[in-house]
């Protein structure tokens, strides 16, 4: 399944990453939203900014493993 993560750009202040997080989970939580995740399949997660870089860190050790023990390679 496939996910996205929201970002900013680099040195953004830290409560307009806050601010912009909490709208962002207000609007994945609204009604409206809802069902039209539901019609898309979408499961949307919102969470922290932390909870985001714990997610991108996760994915991205799991898919390096994946890829060394696949053997490939960009030629």
């Amino acid at each position: 399944m496939p996910w996205y993560t929201i970002s900013t750009a680099k040195g953004v202040p830290a409560e307009i990453v806050q601010k912009l997080n909490a709208e962002i989970n207000v609007a994945l939580k609204s009604p409206d939203l809802a069902q039209r995740w539901e019609k898309l399949g979408v499961l949307p997660l919102g969470g922290s900014p932390e909870d985001a870089v714990k997610r991108n860190r996760l994915e991205h050790e799991r898919w390096t493993q994946v890829i060394k023990a696949a053997n490939l390679s960009v030629n």
